[in-house]
Formats: C-alpha cells, structure tokens, sequence
C-alpha cells in the first residue's frame, strides 16, 4: 500500500501556485480598476472642456449679435433680452465651474495614468508592490470628488469590451442613463454587471 499524502516541498508547490494565483488575480483587478478610472477622468475633462468652449462659443456670438443690434435701428428692443442671455450663459458657467473642473479632471487622470505605467512597467509583481499600488490607488480616490455610478458603468462596459470579455461582463444602461451620464446618476445604484 502507497502513502499518498503530498510530501512539503508539494505543499508548498501547491500553496506557492495558489498565493500566484490570487496574487494574478488581485493585480488584473487593479490594474482593471485603474483603467476604468483613467476613461472615467477622460470622459469628465472633455465634458467640461466641452461644456466650457459651447458656453465661451455662444457667448462671444451673442454678444457680438448685441453689439450689432446696438448700431443698428431697430435693435434696442432685442438687445436687452440678449444682454439677459449672455447674463445667464455666464453665470451658468461660472457656477458650473467648467474649466476648474477640466483641469481636476486632468489631473486626476494624470495621476491614474501614472499609476498605470508603474503597474505595466513592472514585471514578476510582488504582493508587497502590489499592496503600494492598492494604497496609492486609494489615495488618488479619496481625492477625487464623488463618482457618477452610471458613467463609472460606461466605462467599465467599455474596458470590458475591449479586453474581450463577453456581454455577461457589463451593466445594462438604458438610454437615458447614458445621456445624461455626465451630469447626474439616474438610478446609478440600480445597475448591476451582468
């Protein structure tokens, strides 16, 4: 009769080959997370880089519309409600403060890109850089303002596609969540992946 109980230096093959294991695991979720915030951070600072140059771009051409309804006769009366609409557009921007949060947005992508590099340059992953990365990851996300869940889910579908993984990996968002994505959460806390 054979002993088939594995010797140590099996066990510890076995457990070496599991901690690697859950290790590969721990950095692809990471390194998954990373990536969805660095697309979250993009999609935010061309929001409002956006937002900023529509509410600049209709701006400048009322204003330039006021200024030529002045020399002209006839004008004083649309004029004034012109002048009410420059008012408005530019208290909304202001108030939105679209650049200021372009250039937080950029900048936390910045950071998360930097992050990411470290994480790709680095080869054989040891669980002790991969708790430095964990901690980092945390730090740039208790800076960040709070998240839209619903963009958030966006991005994840979109990394998720373009990793390979299959409908079953992303969250269902109707139209109108997708739509108004960058500005509020519609039932954000409703999706769920899958």
């Amino acid at each position: 009769m054979t002993d088939n109980t594995p010797t140590a230096s099996q066990l510890a093959s076995i457990l070496g080959a599991k901690e690697k294991s859950n290790l590969s695991d721990e950095l692809h979720n990471l390194l998954f997370g990373v990536r969805r915030s660095v697309y979250y951070h993009l999609h935010m600072r061309n929001f409002y880089d956006r937002f900023n140059l529509l509410c600049s771009s209709i701006l400048i051409s009322v204003f330039g519309y006021c200024y030529s309804l002045l020399k002209t006769s006839g004008g004083e009366q649309i004029a004034p409600l012109a002048a009410v609409l420059v008012t408005v557009l530019f208290m909304l921007n202001l108030a939105v403060r679209s650049l200021w949060k372009a250039r937080l947005y950029h900048d936390f992508y910045r950071r998360f890109v930097a992050l990411e590099k470290s994480i790709v340059a680095t080869h054989n992953v040891t669980a002790d850089e991969l708790s430095a990365w964990t901690i980092e990851r945390l730090i740039i996300e208790a800076d960040e303002p709070p998240i839209l869940l619903v963009l958030n889910a966006i991005c994840h579908n979109r990394l998720a596609r373009e990793m390979g993984y299959g409908i079953e990996h992303c969250a269902r968002i109707t139209f109108y969540q997708r739509w108004l994505s960058s500005v509020v959460d519609i039932a954000g806390h409703k999706i769920k992946v899958g």
